[in-house]
């Protein structure tokens, strides 16, 4: 099981990021069949056909549903399972790690991307074609520890960036059968409307003991990773890392949006004073507005401001091709 081997594992303090996984004997699934346009049925006969190289116990779910994924990491635990799939978007993600971190310690999580944006699997070098990705989930490999942000008004966790303004208004304009035809694209006319029609809103931070910042912007976030757009490597800083052991919050600014567009699109970062400003999040974050804004997290509506972030340092536990990782070293006296 996942807990033995963590006791075999010395790490140092530059090594806690990653560490080596053995193959999986006992494979709990979880499975949005519509996640993808015609991936689903093929990926639960792939999943089925598993079963004579590992015990394969296979959950569905839809989207915005958390009954699964108590269910799934109930029976993970009960069961012994040392592996847990998750096959869908970056929704299905931050639904799966809210189930397990809610219902005790953590589980080695595989990604098979078949969603939309796919923003956490494309951070961590996960195979974009699902038949490698489920194969890369069967097999020996390498957990990758990353940072998770807690919601504290609703008890969600996330991976990627749960914010108020923009980007929570641009996701009440993108449909389902949009992003099920464009994927990522979908997004991107709803993004540029907003942004044409938004006035500057009026955000308070509170990170940890710091007195109250407040700033104007479009949008005000908590980020654990960079990424923003789904395959592209578009970020909103380079200093921002999915287990550097803190979060981001920050703003982005509207008024030098367009004046810094060439400059953006050429470093693929919203990186700049002018631009965007990030400060680092140690223990928690509060953000406020006036008026209230809708909030999101990891592309999921929320509700509204305020919104209150805990950081839980390299939370999350995912499974990653074992030549992407490093610096790991077992204890081989202790088996």
């Amino acid at each position: 099981m996942f807990f033995e081997l963590a006791d075999k594992l010395v790490l140092t303090q530059t090594q806690t990021r990653f560490a080596k996984l053995p193959a999986p004997k006992r494979v709990v699934a979880i499975v949005n069949p519509e996640a993808s346009k015609g991936v689903g049925p093929n990926l639960l006969r792939l999943l089925q056909s598993r079963r004579r190289s590992a015990e394969v116990e296979i959950f569905t779910t839809e989207a915005n549903s958390l009954n699964a994924h108590y269910a799934a990491f109930r029976f993970a635990r009960e069961n012994g399972a040392d592996r847990v799939i998750v096959a869908g978007g970056d929704g299905l993600i931050m639904q799966a790690l809210t189930a397990m971190l809610d219902t005790g310690a953590p589980l080695p999580v595989a990604i098979v991307p078949i969603g939309t944006g796919n923003i956490v699997a494309g951070d961590l070098r996960v195979p974009r074609n699902f038949r490698w990705a489920l194969r890369l989930a069967f097999h020996e490999a390498a957990i990758h520890w990353w940072d998770v942000g807690q919601v504290s008004e609703s008890g969600y966790f996330f991976a990627l960036r749960a914010s108020a303004g923009h980007d929570a208004n641009t996701l009440t304009h993108v449909r389902h059968q949009a992003k099920a035809r464009w994927g990522s694209m979908a997004y991107a006319i709803p993004a540029v409307r907003e942004l044409m029609r938004m006035e500057p809103i009026q955000f308070q931070l509170t990170i940890d003991e710091m007195p109250p910042i407040t700033v104007q912007g479009i949008t005000a976030f908590v980020a654990v990773t960079s990424r923003m757009v789904g395959s592209i490597p578009f970020n909103l800083s380079q200093n921002i890392h999915a287990d550097d052991g803190v979060l981001h919050g920050g703003v982005i600014h509207p008024r030098k949006f367009f004046q810094d567009l060439p400059r953006i699109m050429h470093q693929r970062a919203l990186e700049g004073e002018h631009t965007v400003s990030i400060y680092p999040v140690h223990r928690q974050i509060t953000i406020e507005s006036d008026p209230p804004q809708r909030t999101q997290i990891d592309g999921d509506l929320l509700g509204q401001t305020p919104l209150t972030v805990k950081v839980i340092p390299r939370g999350a536990p995912f499974v990653i091709p074992a030549r992407h990782s490093e610096g790991w070293q077992v204890d081989t006296e202790n088996g």
